[in-house]
């Protein structure tokens, strides 16, 4: 109820937004109801749902090399995502593709025993989008974006991987 108001707000003001999420969730869901243990296939919906969202959103600045680092940035969020949240959502029956493919009793040891195998359905994601960034056409903030795609990923990989919480920084 708290994002209500923002919700209805954000909704009106870009309609065709709420349309792309709406219809990308709603293939998502259907695979999470039939229950699917394809890594590659589940991470679809989101991949495109980013895709289909920064289409929209540069209009007639699209490129399809934009259009690849999207989908391919929402496929490792997608995954990223779903190895980070492992424990939780295997306690919780959560929907979760490692869960049903691997079904090991923690993060860490589907980390420990299947770290490979996670590291290649997230590689070729990372590959692409490190290639695509660089044959985008920059008007600003190339260091920035570099930054992120090609650097900031793989860190955010690496800690995820190696099952490290996220450092807390607090002014003191």
């Amino acid at each position: 109820s708290f994002f209500r108001r923002a919700y209805k707000r954000a909704k009106k003001e870009e309609p065709k937004m709420d349309e792309i999420i709406k219809k990308r969730y709603a293939e998502l869901r259907e695979y999470e109801v039939k229950n699917i243990d394809s890594i590659d296939i589940s991470a679809d919906p989101f991949g495109n749902m980013m895709k289909d969202l920064i289409r929209h959103l540069a209009g007639e600045f699209y490129t399809e090399e934009l259009g690849d680092i999207a989908y391919n940035l929402g496929k490792w969020i997608y995954l990223i995502d779903a190895i980070d949240d492992y424990d939780k959502d295997l306690k919780k029956k959560s929907f979760n593709v490692f869960v049903n493919a691997y079904k090991l009793e923690s993060k860490e040891k589907l980390i420990s025993e299947k770290g490979q195998e996670l590291i290649n359905a997230i590689s070729p994601s990372l590959m692409s989008i490190g290639e695509k960034a660089r044959e985008l056409k920059y008007k600003f903030n190339h260091d920035l974006c570099d930054n992120v795609l090609n650097r900031g990923l793989i860190l955010e990989t690496k800690r995820i991987l190696e099952n490290k919480k996220c450092k807390n920084y607090t002014k003191s």
